[in-house]
């Protein structure tokens, strides 16, 4: 076995071995395991929300009632303990109040940078077609959030647009993730086309 895959199988032991250990024994601290490909698969641990929320936290959301209806009718949500009955969300936020976002068919700005790769699709990837809010100028008001994942395909404000930040239920940690944690990777300017 060479050196890479002996590195390979002791992180995958290590992984399982934690998640084992977590799934069997009393935890003090409550954490989800993400199974979404919108933000890094992994273990996550959730802080309270006991201070403000700012650009770049990532946080743990219950979707706006009718998004999460059509997300639970579509199977993008499992039940879950929010009022709507689904599992949140688990989202960055990537703007909030006086920022204005840009949304442009295949990207996002915020306050002239751009947010990643940021298209918008007509249709999920069985062909529905997807809710869309118009393209433009948005300035968030107090208490809106916008929130942004960095996978092209995630379903975010970029279709249903800002969501209260009172639907925030904690903050997320990643704990053992694959992949570096998400972040807001914006470049230094306004995006290209």
């Amino acid at each position: 076995m060479t050196r890479k895959r002996a590195v390979r199988a002791a992180g995958l032991a290590a992984l399982v071995a934690v998640v084992a250990a977590l799934a069997v024994a009393p935890v003090a601290h409550p954490w989800i395991i993400n199974d979404s490909s919108s933000m890094p698969v992994g273990l996550y641990a959730l802080d309270p929300v006991d201070r403000p929320i700012v650009r770049g936290d990532t946080v743990v959301v219950c979707a706006p009632p009718a998004i999460a209806a059509l997300s639970a009718a579509r199977g993008y949500l499992e039940s879950g303990a929010c009022s709507s009955n689904t599992a949140p969300l688990l989202k960055l936020v990537a703007a909030m109040a006086g920022d204005v976002v840009e949304l442009r068919p295949r990207s996002i700005e915020i306050g002239g940078r751009c947010l990643g790769s940021s298209p918008t699709f007509e249709a999920d990837r069985t062909g529905r077609p997807l809710p869309r809010i118009p393209r433009g100028r948005y300035r968030l008001r107090a208490g809106q959030l916008w929130l942004w994942a960095p996978a092209e395909r995630s379903f975010d404000s970029r279709y249903f647009g800002p969501v209260d930040a009172g639907a925030v239920v904690h903050f997320a940690r990643a704990m053992i993730v694959g992949g570096p944690a998400a972040s807001l990777a914006r470049s230094n300017g306004p995006c290209a086309g």
